[in-house]
């Protein structure tokens, strides 16, 4: 999956990374270069530095393959700009479109936007509506709870890893991992490593 994130702040650096970890192919627009260059060495995805409602910069970062999109620049009017000449001019059906001022929110919905409105759990949120629409998905219920289990394929930058090694959110942690021919291995297993071809199930505890 293709996903592109507009603004590159801590919510935007924090989601890039996480899905880039994810083995998604990200890619990152922000007008300061200098924010690009805090994703570290560790970002193998795409960055372009550039004015984010520039109709030329989004097609350097690759928008027309894009899977989905997160406008989370520090500006409403601009991330409003930029989920509409995605979805006008590209064709984007599936845009989350940050929101600082919550008494806009309603507005912007009357225009069909699907917004996140800021929080400091914004960058776990909009990981969790990515990912679950990409991934093998199911819920356990316990009284009150729920245990949710997600299985991710690992790619090549996973492989030689144990599975704590991975990712992962808070209140979450790696609880299986499922081998090439379906034999399915706890994370505790002695001398667990991740080879090709492995997916790994998360088991997550829901609020």
């Amino acid at each position: 999956m293709n996903v592109l994130i507009v603004g590159a702040g801590k919510t935007g650096r924090r989601l890039a990374l996480a899905l880039s970890g994810r083995g998604y192919d990200v890619a990152v627009v922000d007008r300061d270069q200098s924010r690009l260059d805090l994703l570290g060495d560790h970002f193998d995805g795409i960055t372009v530095a550039g004015v984010p409602v520039d109709r030329d910069v989004l097609i350097s970062a690759g928008c027309e393959n894009a899977d989905v999109a997160c406008a989370i620049t520090p500006e409403d009017n601009v991330n409003v700009m930029v989920t509409q000449l995605l979805m006008t001019d590209f064709n984007i059906e599936t845009i989350y479109t940050r929101i600082l001022d919550p008494s806009r929110e309603s507005v912007f919905h009357k225009f069909g936007l699907h917004t996140i409105c800021a929080t400091r759990y914004e960058a776990d949120h909009l990981l969790d509506l990515i990912t679950q629409a990409d991934a093998k998905f199911s819920m356990l219920h316990f009284g009150t709870g729920s245990i949710s289990f997600e299985e991710v394929k690992t790619d090549r930058r996973d492989w030689g890893l144990k599975p704590s090694q991975l990712y992962h959110r808070k209140n979450e942690m790696p609880f299986a991992v499922r081998r090439k021919g379906g034999t399915l291995l706890l994370t505790n297993a002695e001398d667990l490593i991740l080879t090709e071809g492995d997916s790994v199930i998360f088991a997550h505890i829901n609020d």
